[in-house]
């Protein structure tokens, strides 16, 4: 397993950085403050394809190879390292993002060559500019949210352990708020919050939880 995970830090993760520039390049899809219009080289975009799609299978395999079956002993698990279980569950979890993303850029670059083909048929067409410009943007925008994924998948590896749970602390400190602020208004509020001067059992119910939770949060 720690082989898998050596093979994902150093090998895996940076060859989807490699293959996702070399994808927009196939795309000819520069960055620069002008709008330009490209020509994406379709003789050579199949190739690159393929080799995004097999690094993005062999990614998501190894991660599932690596975190699947670890059994922390209780609250004792120091000895596991970066195989600790909430380590193994963020890896698993970037493997969604993961798919999600890739295949929401897969679908933008679609509309893109369709978009790029119909300039090339009509470059006076102020809406097939438009359009393929429109994509185009879209398509630099997800590759940067994949290269955000990946650059989130290599901060689970260098991170400590203290960071990975403030991390997820803060992702999770909005909702909370939330939370506090209902329980606040249930307490202060009861009468206004249902609307009416009486309470039935499971009104009051509610009320007293909220008042024994709030001390909590």
């Amino acid at each position: 397993k720690n082989a898998l995970l050596t093979r994902l830090k150093s090998i895996l993760l940076p060859s989807l950085r490699n293959h996702l520039s070399s994808y927009l390049t196939a795309l000819d899809i520069k960055d620069g403050p002008k709008p330009n219009y490209p020509n994406p080289n379709l003789d050579l975009f199949p190739e690159i394809l393929s080799k995004l799609d097999q690094t993005l299978d062999e990614t998501e395999e190894c991660i599932h190879s690596a975190t699947l079956n670890i059994i922390p002993i209780g609250t004792h698990d120091h000895q596991l390292r970066q195989f600790k279980n909430f380590r193994c569950t963020q890896l698993m979890s970037s493997i969604s993002h993961y798919a999600k993303d890739f295949r929401m850029m897969f679908m933008v670059s679609r509309m893109f060559i369709r978009a790029s083909q119909d300039l090339i048929n009509h470059p006076e067409d102020a809406e097939c500019q438009d359009k393929m410009l429109t994509w185009k943007m879209d398509v630099t925008r997800g590759k940067a949210i994949c290269n955000i994924s990946i650059a989130k998948t290599v901060d689970i590896f260098q991170g400590s352990d203290f960071e990975i749970i403030q991390d997820e602390w803060q992702k999770k400190e909005k909702s909370l708020d939330d939370l506090i602020r209902s329980l606040t208004e249930i307490m202060r509020f009861p009468a206004s919050l249902w609307g009416r001067g009486t309470h039935s059992a499971v009104d009051k119910q509610v009320i007293e939880l909220a008042k024994l939770t709030l001390p909590l949060s």
